[in-house]
């Protein structure tokens, strides 16, 4: 049979009980770490002077392209799609976030996400108003905004929208609700017609009591 050679990236382990490469002689391939065969590992000279199969060859191991992380980003020194073994993946989180999972990865192995570790006081409506959150990556963690509104009657005295800073304070103080002008005016109005009412039926108790 034809003299065989060893593959790149592999090695090539003969047996030959009558000759080189004559019948019987049985070849075997090995890859190297980090690569795969990509036929029968052996093969054999067959009576009629041809290999039983054609000598398996050594490619490289590839890995499932690693996610990009929520919030964050990841790096490959490997610029292909495809991801050979060996291939090293640092990871970043965006302002605010912190990785779980190591920042260094080699290709296949896992992988890492992003979680925020910052987290804002957790806030309640105002009486007499409500509140609207939009939260980021959980319950009152960074980037949360919340809307605020008062009921009809009632103005709001603060900021309309609170934000949950990287730092974990929110933006501004809590707003409070207030009774608008208009509402403080009935208010008084009242008040003083019920004085005046009061003022009016003792004045005649008193009339009718002299006579």
């Amino acid at each position: 049979c034809d003299p065989l050679k060893k593959p790149d990236h592999g090695s090539l382990e003969c047996h030959h009980p009558l000759g080189d490469f004559s019948y019987n002689s049985s070849c075997k391939v090995q890859c190297e770490e980090g690569y795969e065969l990509t036929a029968l590992e052996s093969v054999h000279c067959s009576s009629s002077g041809i290999w039983s199969a054609p000598l398996a060859a050594c490619k490289a191991v590839t890995c499932p392209a690693l996610e990009m992380p929520v919030h964050g980003a990841v790096n490959c020194s490997h610029p292909s799609v495809q991801l050979t073994w060996g291939t090293t993946c640092e990871f970043s989180c965006e302002e605010g976030f912190t990785l779980t999972g190591p920042a260094t990865l080699q290709s296949g192995l896992t992988t890492s996400f992003c979680v925020s570790v910052i987290q804002c006081e957790p806030l309640s409506s105002p009486e007499k108003g409500s509140m609207d959150c939009s939260h980021g990556a959980g319950m009152f963690t960074y980037n949360t905004s919340c809307h605020f509104s008062c009921l009809e009657g009632w103005t709001l005295n603060g900021s309309r929208v609170l934000e949950c800073s990287h730092s974990g304070n929110w933006s501004a103080s809590l707003p409070t609700c207030e009774a608008s002008d208009q509402a403080s005016y009935i208010s008084v109005g009242i008040a003083a017609t019920s004085a005046s009412l009061l003022s009016t039926a003792s004045f005649l108790l008193w009339l009718a009591r002299r006579f």
